[in-house]
């Protein structure tokens, strides 16, 4: 029961809400190297002043970045409480306990590793549109492993990235919101 001078501690996190961000993934690691000379010759051309050469390397690169559009699926991320994040690290427990050696000290273990990152990715991301238009709600762990075996390793380090984001954005609102309060005090 509360009075005028108590409250609910539920009442706290009523209506709370949790940091989203889109991360476009673009899935063909050929084409993006492809695009990646193709700029250097650009770049190359603009710089020894072949301007003759230009017209045909840019037309060719409006056509590779129309390509690339074809590879990019948009990851959304949301925020998640912490008691899903414990939750997440009890079951990594149950399924992987902890060996150790002879000294005490934690053996590497690459399944339970590998199964951490893809659980929290599947944690994160709340749904991935592909490049149609269709829509993937809430990946299983599997569907992330697959992703994370076969999606170039920059365009996964971008969704890590964006999944560390979220947290570091939390973090830096809470303070500026802190030092905003601090600073309004003082007047």
């Amino acid at each position: 029961m509360t009075d005028a001078l108590s409250f609910d501690i539920a009442e706290m996190f009523s209506g709370v809400s949790y940091p989203t961000k889109e991360v476009d993934a673009y899935m063909d690691a050929g084409l993006a190297a492809s695009i990646a000379q193709l700029n250097e010759q650009i770049k190359t051309a603009v710089i020894e002043k072949r301007d003759d050469e230009l017209p045909g390397l840019e037309e060719k690169a409006k056509e590779l970045y129309k390509k690339a559009q074809s590879t990019r699926y948009v990851f959304h991320l949301r925020g998640v409480r912490r008691e899903l994040q414990v939750a997440l690290l009890k079951e990594i427990e149950e399924k992987f306990p902890v060996e150790t050696d002879f000294l005490g000290r934690p053996k590497p273990n690459l399944e339970r590793d590998e199964y951490e990152h893809n659980a929290t990715w599947a944690l994160y991301i709340e749904k991935i549109v592909s490049p149609s238009g269709g829509i993937r709600p809430a990946p299983t762990v599997e569907e992330i492993a697959l992703i994370r075996n076969q999606a170039p390793i920059p365009t996964q380090r971008k969704i890590q990235e964006g999944i560390k984001a979220l947290s570091d954005e939390v973090a830096n609102g809470i303070e500026a919101i802190a030092a905003e309060h601090d600073f309004l005090s003082q007047r």
